[in-house]
């Protein structure tokens, strides 16, 4: 997402009576997922409107491996478990044609502060996926579709 898109997505909620707590959209450039793995376990995106609080965060785990060998004869991969560091590096050569697994990186949910409810709605892989689908959940909450 561009700065405007961010801009005008925050005026639209804020528009709507969504108070927003957590802004990080804008602040990584690439929409590849895999490009957050420093932002792990943390919400980037976090509005609420009475009981009920919507969030897009960031866990997951990468896994990228291309079956190569290296000069030292290995394997070149990369790996992130949520909430860690990185093992390997990831080059432009892996996220473009390197094998993923596990990459369920975004994870949008709802919570109800006074039911106490908590639901997870999606676990999208790309950032403009989990923004839409946020969007959507917030559509869906404005409209009484889900209580």
């Amino acid at each position: 997402m561009n700065n405007k898109e961010v801009e005008k997505t925050i005026n639209k909620l804020k528009k709507d009576g969504w108070k927003v707590e957590v802004n990080m959209l804008d602040a990584v450039k690439k929409d590849d997922s895999v490009w957050w793995h420093d932002f792990g376990g943390l919400e980037i995106l976090s509005v609420i409107k009475g009981t009920k609080k919507v969030n897009i965060g960031v866990y997951g785990d990468i896994f990228v491996h291309k079956n190569y060998e290296t000069e030292n004869g290995e394997e070149n991969y990369f790996k992130c478990k949520e909430g860690g560091k990185e093992e390997g590096e990831l080059t432009d050569d892996l996220v473009k044609n390197g094998e993923w697994e596990e990459n369920n990186w975004f994870e949008i949910f709802v919570e109800d502060s006074k039911t106490k409810d908590f639901i997870t709605i999606d676990t999208p892989t790309s950032l403009e996926d989990a923004v839409n689908i946020f969007l959507d959940t917030i559509k869906k909450i404005d409209n009484g579709e889900m209580s």
